[in-house]
């Protein structure tokens, strides 16, 4: 028999994640939800922040994505930012390299990150795939 899907509302439903059976979530010390599969290989870290409006100078979506990278990977190792509109949402996306701590052999390994933002008016919605 299969599992069924959990899904994680935040906020009223601003933000709605659909998770695959086994995987579980717990509030992280640093502010953000961390969703992990049951073996431990991949983390989806989930953030929601309600920000007061945004200044006409706010510089688009892919650019805030791109200044939300810098420091944490490598340019060189980033995907060119994905893009794109959903009813009034806007969404933006990059995956990344970047140098981790594997707690299973413990020593460090490459890592693959994918960061999404989604955003409108009202809120931002920040979500960050580890692997």
């Amino acid at each position: 028999m299969l599992g069924l899907e959990r899904v994680l509302i935040l906020d009223r439903g601003n933000v709605e994640l659909a998770l695959p059976p086994g995987w579980t979530v717990e509030p992280d010390p640093d502010g953000h939800l961390a969703c992990k599969d049951p073996t431990d290989s991949c983390k989806l870290e989930v953030s929601y922040l309600a920000l007061p409006p945004l200044l006409p100078s706010t510089p688009p979506l892919a650019e805030r994505l791109r200044l939300a990278l810098d420091g944490v990977a490598d340019p060189s190792t980033c995907s060119p930012a994905v893009t794109l509109r959903r009813g009034s949402v806007d969404f933006a996306w990059m995956d990344y390299v970047f140098e981790s701590a594997d707690t299973e052999r413990g020593e460090r390994r490459e890592a693959h990150g994918r960061l999404l933002l989604a955003a409108n008016h009202w809120f931002h919605a920040v979500l960050t795939r580890l692997k």
